[in-house]
């Protein structure tokens, strides 16, 4: 059977139960796809298709094919290749929400969740390291860069942030216990 005519007659339930029971292979056309290694801005792109469940787009996004080629395709192909692609963006949203496990309170309470509405620019400007005159190659870089150097750096800025603050708060200690020492 091929995929048009699978997408056809498989109802939104039947096809989430398929693919639940379906096993991944991250190949598919020709094309194998480990998201990790992909480009950081194309990660970005297929994590955005995947949020407005366009299936067809995010095939064509990973593969480079056409809808015709896609639809035409076997359809049990095409479900293992999309659940090897839903189970490695799981596995991203994971990784990417170990970013986010050691906020600053205190940043948090001045409001930098607001800079979640500037999406990909946030990384952009990052990469620039706030220079705007830079931007344009760091949008370069990024549009080279695998997915996991970019997170492995994000990462690593994290690791020096917590102790750069730990470190502060140390400081700050040690001078308070100098000065009650000094009374």
């Amino acid at each position: 059977m091929m995929t048009k005519e699978f997408l056809s007659y498989t109802s939104p339930d039947e096809f989430d139960k398929i693919l639940e029971l379906v096993k991944p292979n991250n190949e598919f056309l020709g094309t194998k796809i480990n998201l990790e290694k992909e480009p950081f801005k194309k990660v970005w792109d297929v994590k955005q298709i995947a949020t407005k469940g366009d299936i067809l787009e995010l095939i064509k996004c990973l593969t480079g094919k056409k809808e015709i080629e896609i639809l035409n395709s076997d359809y049990r192909a095409f479900m293992y290749f999309l659940k090897s692609i839903k189970n490695q963006l799981k596995e991203i949203a994971r990784l990417e929400e170990l970013l986010n496990e050691d906020n600053d309170p205190d940043l948090e309470r001045a409001g930098s969740d607001e800079l979640t509405d500037y999406g990909y620019v946030n990384y952009i400007d990052r990469f620039a390291q706030d220079d705007f005159l830079k931007w344009k190659k760091a949008e370069k870089r990024l549009k080279k860069t695998a997915w996991i150097v970019v997170y492995t750096k994000l990462k690593l800025d994290q690791t020096k942030n917590r102790i750069e603050r730990n470190y502060l708060k140390i400081k700050h200690e040690n001078n308070r216990l100098a000065q009650r020492a000094n009374l």
